[in-house]
């Protein structure tokens, strides 16, 4: 289960007489390795410790989901235990030992591992001393193929299936390839590895004929995972599009210059600590008396993006503004004149958010967002003392926010939220930013928003990887 962002697997239970490129040509296949690590060392290595641990740091964040699914697998002589290290940073060997310790020695395949199929038989033939196990899989015998290898008749009988599932990353693997049944790429053929290059060459003239066996298998894993990173790439171009047109779903409401603004800044009277990090949350008092004049215009406190960086406010029209003009309350943000605008980059090319909390247990927050325009003349440098305002024209329908006891007025006052972000944060996952706890500090919010966006960014690839070629 992926449990971080870390990009970095640890694997417990290694034989102690695994090498650390063993270790790396078995994991290799799943993804790009950036670092591996193996303790302890042949130096170190001591009779009381049972197995090694290894750490693996892959390049790309969904290779370590490849890596899960490694758990259990015989590798060697010992079920391997494979989970996501929390940090991404690798341990060191003090770090690492304590898992090196001795397991229980009469474990061989771990809860929820897989089973030796109940067709299989294992039988003892031979008369003593000359005894050995014989293994019949009557998929082997259907197709035609060599039968397991006998194993000695003393052999522990608990000890045998471990035996039968076991991987070994030497030369030996180069002969068992001899007997893997591989299917072409070009036609409907299925038989013998050992057997493809003589089809290739009877049947199929092409670039590839005069390659090794070997070649044509890479060229097909090369050619399905190009697609997969080619249809993982086209995911994500499309998720980034329906995360606009989601953000953006009807110009006519979101994104609209303010109309006729006043021309001096009117600003609500309260104590407050001017906010420097693109996040203004803005309390609202005697709010019943403001709905009940339905001139009337509120701006907020100005706030500032970061310490260096845009000032900017937002203005609250009750009776609405526009094309919300006597139906909706409008809400715009307003670009300021600051102490920095002389360095900083312009037009304004941030993502606006607004939500207008639901102070019930309910959390129906009303969250409106979209990316400002940078042709617009609201997100230019400002020339005078404030620029247009920009935003949302029908935010709420007046009807709801005037109903005795709703859900946004509590005490005759209410609450808006606007983040300034220059990330955006998708669409879907607003409703989930906007109930974090506003008392956690901001490192601690960020660190939740970042996760919730990776998540939504791993969810759309879920791209299933075919081989035409099968492994008994």
């Amino acid at each position: 289960m992926i449990i971080s962002n870390s990009k970095i697997v640890q694997v417990c239970n290694v034989s102690t007489s695994c090498q650390k490129d063993q270790l790396k040509s078995l994991f290799s296949c799943i993804g790009m390795i950036k670092e591996i690590q193996l303790y302890p060392d042949s130096d170190t290595l001591t009779s009381t410790i049972n197995g090694k641990v290894g750490y693996i740091k892959f390049d790309r964040i969904d290779s370590v989901h490849g890596a899960l699914n490694m758990n259990n697998t015989i590798f060697i002589d010992k079920p391997l235990i494979v989970s996501q290290v929390f940090e991404n940073n690798m341990p060191d060997e003090t770090d690492a030992i304590i898992y090196c310790a001795p397991l229980n020695p009469n474990i061989t395949l771990l809860s929820g591992g897989p089973t030796w199929p109940s067709t299989v038989i294992n039988r003892l033939v031979g008369q003593p001393p000359n005894t050995f196990i014989e293994t019949i899989d009557p998929e082997l015998t259907g197709r035609n193929l060599p039968p397991y290898p006998l194993l000695s008749g003393t052999l522990d009988i608990s000890k045998f299936e471990e035996i039968r599932r076991t991987t070994f990353s030497d030369r030996g693997m180069k002969n068992d390839m001899k007997t893997l049944v591989i299917r072409c790429f070009l036609c409907h053929w299925c038989g013998l590895f050992k057997n493809y290059q003589n089809h290739l060459t009877k049947n199929h003239s092409n670039p590839f004929t005069n390659q090794s066996n070997n070649s044509n298998v890479a060229f097909q894993l090369r050619s399905s995972i190009g697609k997969f990173y080619e249809n993982s790439k086209n995911v994500k171009i499309l998720t980034t599009n329906i995360e606009q047109i989601l953000s953006q779903t009807s110009r006519d409401q979101l994104s609209i210059e303010e109309k006729s603004p006043p021309g001096k800044l009117f600003q609500q009277k309260q104590d407050f600590i001017v906010p420097c990090n693109g996040i203004l949350l803005w309390k609202i008092d005697n709010i019943k008396n403001q709905l009940n004049d339905m001139r009337s215009m509120i701006t907020s406190p100005s706030f500032y993006t970061s310490p260096d960086g845009y000032k900017m406010c937002v203005r609250l029209y009750v009776n609405g503004n526009g094309i919300g003009q006597s139906t909706h309350v409008s809400i715009f943000i307003v670009l300021m004149r600051g102490n920095y605008d002389a360095i900083l980059d312009w037009p304004f090319d941030f993502q606006v958010i607004f939500c207008l909390y639901d102070l019930t247990n309910q959390n129906n927050h009303i969250i409106e967002s979209f990316q400002s325009d940078t042709k617009s003349i609201s997100f230019q440098k400002p020339q005078t003392e404030m620029n247009n305002g920009c935003g949302i024209s029908k935010f709420i329908p007046i009807s709801v926010i005037q109903q005795d006891n709703n859900s946004y007025i509590c005490d005759n006052f209410t609450y808006i939220k606007v983040i300034i972000r220059k990330n955006p944060i998708p669409t879907c996952i607003l409703p989930y930013v906007m109930n974090i706890d506003p008392a956690l500090p901001m490192h601690i919010q960020e660190e939740m928003i970042e996760t919730a966006i990776q998540k939504h960014k791993l969810r759309p690839l879920k791209l299933t990887l075919t081989l035409k070629s099968s492994s008994i």
